[in-house]
């Protein structure tokens, strides 16, 4: 038996992906058609690493039945992916055409296994395990990786048509799909050392299955962040969606202050701007700019800088964080939502990111929100 470093490591990624599959699986709270699909993409990734690993320790020698087991997992990767991505971003394309089946997508993994199981028993009744080899080196990588390449270009597509239906509407959307984009980026590069590690290997004739030791170790990186990733976020949005109606049933002490110059022309525009702010509270839109306000009161983008900074002796984008820093401090004081990740709270107040939120929150309170949270409960 061939055990080391590296496929130890690789094993320690299936154990902690099938951990995964049936957490979120028995998990009321992530009952979702995208984590279910998020879980189904952890499970196939993590059976597809322990078939390699069997193959590298040596166990498809020691237990010959196993390798009926070795079949293309890895070809259910892109329907896993692609639903989980199609389900996550439904909420945004509710007007676009759906798959009729999504289990159609299955299919040619269902196909080509059945292919190999019968090229199996052919192989094995006449002793041509070289057959075998030859399909899962050529075709079969090939047609994989023309399954994963589709699935990246359709889920691009999708987060893209997400992204421009989330500008229009920030307000209905919870879910942020950004990381997806990056973890996309790291998919094609994966891929590439795929291509290069088949081609390397088909054509040196080196033989070598530690050769795919990167790959396989990339890979249980991947289930780590994809799958951790994909749930926190979720979580995030459930959170977003509930603090959302809480703030609906309850008027928190707003203590808004209008800085205002009397008897100018300026003072009265600053003054709509406030109200915008106070009374339609536009700052929860994290995109929210100067263009936004210029077109509601009908003046220029630069104007609505200008008494900004004459006014309030402040930038706009710091006015619209006094606002978004002041209802977080609200909600964190308020006991209905002391149960809430502080992130699902600053995201529902207009922050679009972590660092930008803990980094202006410290230079005004001194701590950070977890150290604030902290010394309240204190």
């Amino acid at each position: 038996m061939n055990f080391n470093i590296f496929n130890t490591l690789i094993l320690s990624g299936v154990l902690q992906g099938l951990i995964f599959f049936f957490a979120v699986i028995s998990n009321k709270k992530y009952k979702s058609k995208a984590n279910s699909f998020l879980a189904l993409t952890v499970l196939f990734l993590s059976i597809s690493n322990l078939n390699y690993y069997a193959w590298d320790v040596g166990l498809m020698k020691e237990i010959p039945g196993l390798t009926f087991l070795h079949i293309p997992w890895a070809l259910t990767l892109a329907p896993s992916f692609y639903l989980y991505v199609r389900h996550s971003v439904e909420g945004a394309l509710s007007v676009s055409r759906k798959p009729k089946n999504p289990l159609a997508l299955y299919i040619p993994f269902i196909f080509i296994s059945l292919c190999i199981w019968g090229t199996r028993f052919y192989s094995f009744f006449l002793d041509k395990p070289e057959m075998i080899k030859n399909i899962f080196y050529f075709y079969l990588e090939l047609v994989n990786l023309v399954a994963i390449v589709v699935s990246a270009i359709a889920s691009f597509r999708l987060l893209n048509k997400f992204q421009a239906a989330k500008k229009k509407r920030p307000e209905r959307f919870f879910i942020k799909l950004g990381w997806l984009r990056k973890m996309l980026v790291i998919s094609c590069a994966i891929i590439i050392c795929w291509v290069v590690l088949i081609i390397l290997d088909m054509t040196t004739g080196i033989d070598n299955i530690a050769l795919f030791y990167p790959l396989w170790l990339s890979l249980t990186l991947w289930i780590y962040w994809v799958g951790y990733t994909g749930i926190y976020e979720a979580k995030l949005a459930q959170e977003r969606a509930e603090i959302r109606k809480e703030l609906k049933t309850l008027r928190l002490p707003f203590e808004g202050k209008i800085f205002q110059k009397s008897g100018a022309k300026e003072s009265e525009h600053f003054n709509q701007v406030i109200q915008l702010l106070e009374n339609d509270h536009i700052y929860t839109n994290p995109s929210l700019g100067l263009q936004d306000i210029s077109e509601q009161l009908n003046i220029s983008p630069n104007y609505v800088s200008k008494i900004v900074n004459t006014q309030a002796n402040m930038s706009f984008t710091d006015l619209v964080n006094r606002y978004r820093h002041k209802m977080i401090k609200e909600m964190l004081q308020d006991s209905h939502f002391s149960n809430y990740k502080i992130m699902a709270i600053a995201l529902e107040a207009g922050f679009n990111s972590k660092s930008n939120f803990y980094k202006y929150f410290k230079s005004v309170e001194g701590v950070t929100p977890t150290e604030y949270r902290k010394n309240l409960q204190q």
